[in-house]
């Protein structure tokens, strides 16, 4: 997942509002306490994986972290996830069904773990534009556009994806803070989106003045601090570099190559204020 980065269709077993659900809430008190309504509840939520793949045919489902205050045990999390994998035998799940089933996807919430996931797993953060997932009125902590660019650039430079929560109001409309953060957002990645779609994590180590990402003989640099001498340092790479361009408008630039490093020379301005990408051509992949 994190090398295609490319779009699927998604299914989340449960929804906020619980829709069908509410007939076999768990039972007040805990699992075991009324045998009939944990028997309801439990077969609901083994035939909703019917329902959501008979409608949409997805091809990820999302289990949530919490399922109504029921105890996913290892007996209920196999009928669940033998039934999803009859339904959907090439399905990806993510972590959280719980159950001791570690699932294709690991999902940390709200932070972006410091080197990734070194062991191969797919990943994606899920966080919110806020501190709330659903809507608030009263919740104004709106991260900038500039946190959630660096947010994305940073996740895809670590084999990542980004899952960005949008809480809409209860008529259905997302709030304006979040259409402008993601307007912002969509006009960066209209320019620079080949940095990030399709790349995977570089073997170079973080950059003090940005991230990399990149693709099979190109190395892609997010530049977040601009130098003010002109000089970008890239070390650590033993590809010979064969051009240097800027990925807006595709201007040339020039380079030094030295032993395991490239100094570039660049414009006395950035292009962008929040992240220039810089597209160095090299022999192999780094």
């Amino acid at each position: 997942m994190p090398a295609a980065r490319k779009a699927s269709s998604s299914a989340s077993i449960i929804r906020r509002h619980r829709t069908g659900i509410n007939r076999a809430a768990p039972p007040r008190g805990g699992i075991g306490t009324r045998p009939h309504k944990t028997a309801a509840w439990t077969s609901t939520l083994t035939r909703l994986p019917c329902r959501k793949c008979a409608r949409f045919s997805p091809t990820t489902v999302s289990f949530p972290l919490s399922f109504g205050g029921i105890d996913m045990n290892k007996e209920r999390a196999a009928k669940l996830y033998k039934v999803v994998q009859e339904l959907k035998p090439n399905i990806i799940m993510n972590n959280r069904l719980g159950g001791g089933y570690k699932g294709d996807t690991e999902t940390p919430e709200q932070h972006i773990p410091l080197g990734g996931f070194k062991d191969g797993r797919d990943w994606e953060t899920c966080m919110t534009m806020n501190d709330t997932w659903g809507y608030k009125s009263y919740d104004n902590k709106w991260k900038s556009t500039k946190s959630l660019l660096c947010n994305l650039i940073d996740i895809a430079s670590k084999g990542g994806n980004y899952l960005l929560n949008v809480g809409p109001t209860a008529e259905g409309l997302i709030p304006q803070p979040s259409i402008d953060r993601l307007r912002e957002i969509g006009a960066w990645m209209k320019t620079n989106g080949e940095a990030i779609y399709g790349t995977t994590t570089s073997p170079l180590k973080k950059p003090t003045w940005g991230r990399y990402t990149q693709k099979p003989g190109k190395l892609y640099l997010h530049v977040f601090d601009w130098p003010e001498d002109g000089k970008l340092v890239v070390t650590g790479l033993a590809n010979k570099p064969r051009k240097a361009v800027l990925l807006d408008g595709g201007n040339p630039l020039e380079f030094v190559a030295g032993k395991n490093s490239v100094t570039l020379t660049l414009p006395e301005k950035a292009l962008n204020k929040i992240a220039t990408v810089i597209v160095l051509d090299v022999v192999s992949t780094p």
